[in-house]
């Protein structure tokens, strides 16, 4: 026969001499993937857009892994202050597709950071992803 361990069974005082883990795991551990749920970010497209006249919107494809059903997505300024989209849809568990008002970028400090944040509050940022009106570099042979 099996016994149930209940709440008013567990002692905290029985494991001693042990200090609390309080270190950050790294997007690889499979620790912060089983154990906290955390998303990972590989890429958003498109990672330069226009302005125009700052009407219409624009698009984004958000593209990584473990998307849970409760994940959202947004965009951190060069100074940290977030942009929120205007729809943020979760598509599957490895795409989120946001949309946001052209003009809410219009000088907004580029370049921009993506984050994608699951239901449970892990979340994981792509630096430096986005720019608005950025001019092709060319290298000269």
């Amino acid at each position: 026969m099996a016994t149930k361990i209940r709440q008013s069974n567990i002692d905290p005082s029985v494991i001693t001499g042990q200090t609390e883990l309080t270190a950050v795991p790294a997007n690889d551990d499979v620790q912060r993937k089983l154990l906290l749920g955390a998303p990972t970010v590989s890429s958003v497209s498109p990672t330069n857009v226009l302005s125009g006249d700052g009407t219409g919107n624009h698009t984004f494809t958000i593209t990584g892994t473990d998307f849970d059903s409760g994940a959202s997505a947004n965009l951190v300024n060069d100074s940290g202050t977030t942009v929120n989209f205007d729809t943020v849809t979760r598509n599957s568990a490895t795409q989120i597709t946001g949309v946001i008002a052209k003009a809410s970028l219009l000088n907004s400090g580029e370049p921009f950071d993506v984050t994608v944040t699951n239901g449970n509050g892990q979340s994981d940022t792509l630096e430096n992803q986005i720019n608005l009106d950025a001019s092709p570099v060319f290298n000269t042979a």
